[in-house]
């Protein structure tokens, strides 16, 4: 049984964001492994917003909390996670 979701066909519910974790290559233009992703710098673009969203639009570029994002998300795929709105702790929008 397959345990990721259809993104396309998931909305978040209440104050959730679906984000999309775009990872950068080092200045080198080395990709990270798969291990070293999850504790690497990233990006989180927000895809879709639940209804009870506030701060976030769709495209914003976002930055999480450290410690809560970690304990907060939940992986919908290998380049989408879910997560309330609460961890997000800056935007960048993308106008």
């Amino acid at each position: 049984m397959e345990n990721k979701f259809n993104v396309d066909e998931t909305t978040p519910l209440r104050d959730y964001i679906i984000a999309e974790i775009v990872i950068q290559a080092t200045k080198s233009g080395i990709i990270l492994s798969d291990n070293a992703k999850e504790n690497a710098a990233h990006v989180l673009t927000a895809v879709k917003v639940g209804p009870d969203v506030k701060d976030v639009k769709v495209g914003d570029v976002l930055m999480v909390h450290p410690y809560n994002y970690q304990g907060e998300k939940l992986r919908l795929s290998d380049s989408h996670v879910l997560f309330p709105e609460s961890v997000v702790i800056a935007v960048k929008r993308n106008v």
